[in-house]
């Protein structure tokens, strides 16, 4: 949708970081967000 677009322009092209999910039939989905430490 809409918002994951957003999302990924935020998280991966602003900061980036990386977005990904796992989903599984009958289980649902896991969304996960890496980013980089400012260190």
């Amino acid at each position: 949708g809409l918002g994951l677009s957003i999302s990924h322009k935020i998280i991966v092209e602003k900061h980036q970081g990386c977005l990904g999910c796992v989903s599984e039939p009958g289980q649902g989905t896991e969304f996960w967000i890496e980013l980089p430490t400012g260190g």
